[in-house]
């Protein structure tokens, strides 16, 4: 191969070139753009120790070097320390790669740069890049000379075999295969990005995984055969200097759900499906194996968040509080195709509460909440978020935030209720009956679980609440009267007196009785009552009056009560 004139290409081309080869010398290696205003291309070589690289600092530079083209130099070699020292790659060798021999100055110079760098540091000129163009003569042909328009042959070629309309012409015989064949192959050798295997076969063939980065198969009719070909990368990197390009063109028909939901992807980027006959999507794969497809479905997703990545939700009814909060784990993140959109979903610790997030520029972010079932879960687990969930549908003032750190001290005006129509006393109801379960829990050795809340009385929640009240030690007031089961013939005085009761409390919980403790019942102003008469005993009713309610304490030791609104020598007749 006869030298080549580096100095008579464009420097884009001449660093293109430079790091293919050195790609192709180090298949492994990974290209990278070095932060603007210093110029040039890396290559990062992974060496034999595991965490340890080589970096060629490819330059265009092929004349003798002027002042700014020293400072990019050492702009360059100033960041590729920074990303030593922080740990992100350990630097063994760093090669400044350029067509340009260097001068006893220049690596006195490139010498006196080193001594402020813990990696060594060399100068890759003109002899060495002249030698990757010997090793690799189809890169430099492709890029800097003709065989880019031979290669065009081969997929002319490969048009036939392929029985393509548009080659204009057809293949008639076994002797025009061989040719046919032996064309593409030789021109795909040329090919510096990727190889080829083409591959003949009396049956349709079986498409594996070997590695390809695809693999079209035909049937050619004429000759009546089959045909595949993979399409294998040189290197790591080919992709960044040949990428496969495709084109999405939709069809979603206005005024329809599919519009509503296509829209959102536009404008936020939100996963959106867009099923048959709304969308055609072709590909340019090398070696002209185009590929369009009008009849299936695409699905376009966000992005899945795989790190810890976390933010804090602020309600309150005001903007000043007072401020409930929940932090909330994000799933999964997009962004819209004009890059001034985005769309966030999340979930909460429990799992039962899901957040949609989209934002345009400009414009207020919008919250969408929605509920998910708690049946089976641990009420301790799902009480934050219920509380939450019942503070939301009060609230009218809302804002987002660093999982850790301060409260906001004004929040903005809320523009984005919970996509459900439950009342916020519903929410409430819900809260205080997993807390009851909650503090339940702690008093029996069976695991207390969620249950399917579509199938709990009203009734039954409101008795769990009362008696977790009580579980909690509050003194719970009660207005409704209480009954008592009396021996048959019992006779009660039906007058107005304070009176008080004592129960032994038990739970049964998957059809296990625990006992609890003892239930106090104390009423200051109450009516006795007779109530109705049963075989086996009376029922006789302790009514409060005069608004004043009846008072519940419990203890689970069965301790004397102490309470400022319980009488000190009030009787205790027990009550079984």
């Amino acid at each position: 191969m006869s030298r080549i004139p580096w100095t008579r290409y464009s420097g884009d081309d001449v660093e293109a070139v430079v790091a293919i080869m050195l790609c192709s010398q180090n298949p492994r290696a990974t290209l990278v753009r070095p932060a603007r205003g210093d110029g040039g291309l890396d290559v990062i070589v992974p060496t034999a120790v595991d965490g340890l690289y080589d970096v060629y600092q490819v330059k265009k530079f092929a004349q003798s070097l002027t002042g700014g083209q020293k400072r990019q130099i050492r702009k360059s070699l100033d960041s590729v320390h920074n990303t030593h020292l922080e740990g992100d790659i350990k630097v063994r060798n760093w090669y400044l790669t350029l067509p340009l021999d260097p001068t006893k100055a220049n690596l006195a110079w490139l010498a006196e740069l080193a001594k402020a760098v813990p990696f060594n540091c060399e100068w890759r000129g003109l002899a060495f890049v002249d030698s990757l163009a010997a090793a690799y003569p189809n890169v430099v042909d492709y890029y800097l000379r003709d065989s880019k328009d031979r290669l065009q042959a081969a997929v002319r070629d490969l048009a036939l075999l392929r029985n393509v309309e548009s080659a204009g012409e057809a293949l008639v015989g076994i002797d025009d295969l061989k040719d046919a064949l032996e064309s593409i192959q030789s021109l795909t050798d040329s090919d510096p990005h990727f190889r080829y295997a083409l591959h003949l076969w009396p049956h349709q063939p079986e498409v594996v995984d070997n590695g390809a980065l695809f693999t079209a198969t035909w049937h050619q009719p004429q000759l009546d055969q089959w045909f595949s070909i993979g399409v294998y990368p040189r290197f790591a990197e080919a992709l960044q200097f040949r990428p496969v390009t495709m084109n999405v063109t939709f069809n979603v028909p206005p005024d329809t759900p599919a519009r509503v939901e296509f829209d959102k992807w536009r404008m936020y980027g939100r996963p959106f499906t867009a099923g048959p006959d709304m969308v055609e999507v072709s590909a340019d794969f090398p070696l002209g194996l185009g590929w369009k497809q009008s009849s299936g479905v695409l699905s376009l997703s966000g992005q899945q968040v795989t790190d810890e990545t976390q933010l804090r939700i602020f309600v309150a009814p005001g903007e000043t509080g007072p401020v409930t909060s929940i932090v909330m784990n994000i799933r999964e993140r997009a962004v819209s195709s004009d890059g001034k959109g985005g769309w966030m979903r999340a979930t909460d610790d429990a799992e039962i509460l899901n957040l949609e997030l989209q934002f345009r520029e400009d414009e207020h972010v919008n919250f969408s909440f929605t509920p998910d079932d708690t049946t089976g879960k641990p009420p301790a687990k799902v009480l934050p978020t219920l509380r939450f969930s019942a503070a939301l549908h009060a609230g009218t003032h809302m804002a987002l935030g660093p999982a850790y750190g301060p409260v906001p001290k004004v929040l903005p005006r809320l523009n984005a209720p919970a996509d459900d129509s439950t009342s916020h006393a519903d929410h409430d109801l819900v809260a205080d009956f997993a807390e009851a379960l909650a503090r339940l829990q702690e008093h029996i050795p069976t695991q207390v679980l969620m249950p399917d809340l579509s199938e709990v009385p009203m009734s039954h929640a409101r008795q769990y609440i009362h008696f977790g009240k009580l579980l909690a030690g509050q003194v719970v007031e009660d207005m409704n009267p209480l009954r008592l089961c009396m021996n048959p013939g019992a006779v009660l005085q039906e007058e107005r007196a304070p009176a008080s009761a004592t129960t032994e409390i038990e739970v049964t919980w998957e059809d296990v009785a625990y006992p609890l403790g003892t239930l106090y019942i104390y009423g200051a102003d109450v009516a006795t009552e007779r109530g109705e008469q049963h075989d086996d005993h009376d029922d006789w009713l302790l009514r409060p009056v005069s608004g004043t309610p009846l008072l519940h304490t419990f203890d689970p030791a069965a301790l004397p009560v102490s309470s400022e609104h319980l009488p000190a020598d009030w009787p205790v007749p027990r009550m079984r």
